[in-house]
C-alpha cells in the first residue's frame, strides 16, 4: 500500500508515530522491528565511514608532510568534514568517530604548518636579489645557500654578485610539484642562469677576467625558492658592479651586442665540446651555430649604424657573408672530422680585427674586463 498524499497533515504524522493495532490500515507503515533493522544498518554504515575517514585522514596528512606542499595538509580535515555531512544523511550514530577524525586532521594540519614555518622563514631569509654584492665566506651551505650572506656595497672588495634568479621547478616534469633531482637542478640552473646573466651583463667581454657564473641551489626544504645565480671571482677582487644591462647602453651598442650574442653563445657551446666531440653532440650545436650566423648577418644589414663605424662594419659583414655557406656545410656533414674541418675554414673567413674596430667605435670593450663606455 502506497500513500499518495503529498503533504500529510499533522494529525497523520502523529498517527504514524504511534503503534497501531493489527488490522489498522496504518499498521503497515510502522513495524518496530523493521525500523530498528534499518536504523542499525544505517548506523553500522555510518560507523564504517567514520572509521575509514578516521584512519585515512592521518595517512593523507603524513603523505602530505613528506611529499606535498603545506597547504595540502588541510585535505584530511576537508575530507572528514565532508564525511560528517555524509553521516548526517545516513543517520546520527557514528558522528563521534568523524568528529574525532576531523579533530585529528586539524591537529595534524597545525603540526604540518609548524613543520613548514621554519622552512618558510628560511626561504624568506634568502632575500638575495639582483645587484647584491657579498663575499662567499659570509654565505653558509656551500652550493645550497641556507642563510643570507652579508651584503656589502659593490664598490668595496667582494667576490660575488647576484645577477638574478631562475625557477627551480621543472615544468617539463610529470610531477613538477616534487623536488627535482640534482641533475635536473643543475640543468635548470645552467640554462636559466646563463639567460639571466646575459641580460644582466650584456657583453661578456666587460666581465672582469677570471669571473665565473655559479649558482646556489635550493634545499629540499626550500625548493619552492628560486635558484640564485651569481657571478664570482677568485678572491675579493671585484670593486665594481658587473651589471651592464639594457639601461646602461645606447641604441647602437645594444644593437651590436644583440646581433652577436646568439652566434657567440653557439661558438662557446661548440668550444665546450672539446677537440673530439661525438657527432651526436656536435651536429645539433653546428645547426644552431649556422642559424645564429645567418641571423647575425641579417641583423647587421637591417640596422642603422653611425657613419664612423660603417667601413669597419662592412669588413665585418663581408667576412660573415663569406663564412655562411661553410657553417651550413659543417652542419650538413656526416661526421665530426669533416664538420670540424669546415668549421676551421669558416672561422678563417671571419675578420676579428674588424669586429674589434667596430667595438671601439661604438664604445664597447675590446679587452676582457673593460667596462662599457656610456655616452
Amino acid at each position: 500500500m502506497v500513500d499518495q498524499r503529498a503533504d500529510p497533515s499533522d494529525e497523520d504524522r502523529r498517527a504514524w508515530a504511534r503503534p497501531h493495532a493489527e488490522g489498522d490500515p496504518w499498521h503497515e507503515y510502522w513495524d518496530p522491528e523493521k525500523d530498528r533493522d534499518v536504523v542499525d544498518r544505517r548506523a553500522r554504515r555510518a560507523r564504517r565511514y567514520a572509521v575509514a575517514y578516521l584512519i585515512a585522514a592521518p595517512i593523507v596528512l603524513v603523505l602530505t608532510l613528506v611529499f606535498g606542499a603545506p597547504y595540502r595538509a588541510l585535505i584530511g580535515l576537508v575530507v572528514s568534514l565532508a564525511a560528517i555531512a555524509r553521516i548526517r544523511m545516513l543517520g546520527e550514530r557514528g558522528k563521534g568517530f568523524l568528529v574525532a577524525a576531523a579533530t585529528l586532521s586539524l591537529v595534524w594540519a597545525v603540526a604540518v604548518g609548524v613543520r613548514f614555518v621554519p622552512y618558510l622563514h628560511e626561504q624568506g631569509a634568502l632575500t638575495l636579489s639582483a645587484g647584491d654584492c657579498f663575499n662567499r665566506t659570509s654565505a653558509s651551505g656551500g652550493e645550497f645557500l641556507t642563510s643570507t650572506p652579508t651584503r656589502i656595497p659593490c664598490t668595496r672588495p667582494h667576490d660575488a654578485e647576484v645577477v638574478g634568479t631562475t625557477s627551480a621547478v621543472d615544468k617539463a616534469s610529470a610531477h613538477p610539484s616534487r623536488y627535482p633531482s640534482r641533475a635536473t637542478l643543475d640543468r635548470l640552473a645552467a640554462t636559466g642562469c646563463h639567460s639571466v646573466s646575459r641580460a644582466y651583463a650584456l657583453d661578456p667581454l666587460s666581465l672582469p677576467a677570471g669571473t665565473q657564473l655559479r649558482w646556489y641551489l635550493p634545499t629540499t626544504s626550500q625548493w619552492y625558492a628560486d635558484i640564485v645565480c651569481v657571478v664570482t671571482a677568485n678572491g675579493p677582487t671585484l670593486t665594481r658592479s658587473v651589471r651592464e644591462d639594457a639601461t646602461d647602453v645606447d641604441d647602437y651598442q645594444l644593437d651590436f651586442l644583440v646581433g652577436v650574442r646568439d652566434f657567440h653563445d653557439a661558438e662557446a657551446a661548440l668550444d665546450a665540446l672539446g677537440p673530439n666531440p661525438a657527432w651526436s653532440q656536435l651536429q645539433p650545436v653546428l645547426v644552431a651555430a649556422a642559424d645564429a650566423h645567418d641571423t647575425m648577418g641579417n641583423y647587421f644589414a637591417l640596422r642603422q649604424w653611425p657613419e664612423a663605424v660603417k667601413p669597419d662594419l662592412k669588413r665585418l659583414t663581408d667576412g660573415i657573408e663569406a663564412a655562411g655557406p661553410l657553417w651550413h656545410k659543417a652542419a650538413g656533414a656526416t661526421n665530426s672530422t669533416d664538420a670540424l674541418a669546415l668549421v676551421a675554414q669558416a672561422r678563417a673567413k671571419a675578420d676579428p680585427a674588424a669586429e674589434t674596430a667596430v667595438r671601439r667605435g661604438l664604445g664597447l670593450p675590446t679587452a676582457q674586463g673593460q667596462p662599457i663606455r656610456t655616452h
